[in-house]
């Protein structure tokens, strides 16, 4: 038998402690795979399934493994830089020097 615990849990990253089993198997999270997850065991990249939800294979192991789930959308930092462009753009576009009086006595 196994047990599983959650050493982290946020928005993009779900990081899980498996119990040691010495025997291989897989790992299955009740969460849509979409493209940007990624997924490491005991710090080294590992597959994930080809399934709809998120399945890890995990290697035998005599110790107990950590499972490291990281979500990243695709074109997540182009989006930010974009934007960023885009606010600097508007900042500059509205940025006017005010007018030269002429003072007259």
């Amino acid at each position: 038998s196994s047990s599983v615990s959650i050493l982290d849990r946020r928005a993009n990253r779900l990081m899980l402690r498996i119990a040691a089993d010495e025997r291989s198997g897989t790992l299955h999270v009740a969460d849509v795979r979409l493209p940007g997850w990624t997924a490491r065991v005991d710090g080294q990249p590992a597959a994930l399934g080809p399934g709809p939800l998120l399945e890890v294979a995990l290697p035998p192991s005599d110790k107990d493994q950590i499972v490291d789930l990281r979500y990243w959308p695709p074109g997540w930092n182009a989006g930010c830089a974009f934007g960023a462009l885009g606010a600097l753009a508007a900042l500059v576009l509205s940025w006017r020097r005010p007018p030269k009086e002429k003072l007259t006595f």
